[in-house]
């Protein structure tokens, strides 16, 4: 029964990580609305093609939290490939590039999430190039703490 348990305990990464609510989307505005009408943040994972400590942190603990839901209800997450050649609509309706939109947050380095309501306004400092996988969960709820406190102020 142990061997069992430890097989399962083994292979229940790859089937927990399987599946992401993470959607990738190019309509920001869109989402910024409904974000909007809840009163919800949003937090939007800066990734790219190329960059392998971003697919380290999704699978690592990214994707689980999504997955199981271990945040506060109605966040969004949404993805952004800065190498992508798909036109981005931003949170004010204009068309851009990922890479612009990602330059005029400042993003720097990746992997980076930005916690933003919904006209695309900063909420709580973003979380950059963070290797602490254990760790994440915690972090990335606190910071969404600060930013419902702060959507809660207005």
């Amino acid at each position: 029964m142990k061997k069992l348990a430890l097989i399962f305990l083994t292979l229940l990464p790859g089937l927990v990580l399987a599946e992401s609510s993470m959607q990738v989307k190019h309509n920001l505005y869109q989402v910024g609305q409904q974000a909007l009408q809840d009163n919800k943040p949003i937090v939007v994972f800066f990734n790219a093609s190329y960059c392998l400590p971003c697919e380290k942190l999704k699978e690592r603990a990214l994707n689980a939290i999504i997955r199981f839901e271990h945040y506060p209800a109605g966040t969004r997450f949404i993805e952004v490939f800065i190498d992508s050649p798909d036109a981005l609509t931003d949170f004010y309706n204009q068309t851009t590039s990922p890479e612009e939109f990602a330059l005029f947050h400042n993003i720097v380095e990746l992997p980076s999430l930005l916690f933003l309501d919904g006209e695309g306004n900063q909420l709580a400092r973003p979380i950059m190039n963070s290797g602490a996988y254990d760790f994440f969960g915690h972090l990335l709820n606190s910071r969404l703490e600060v930013a419902i406190e702060e959507l809660e102020k207005r």
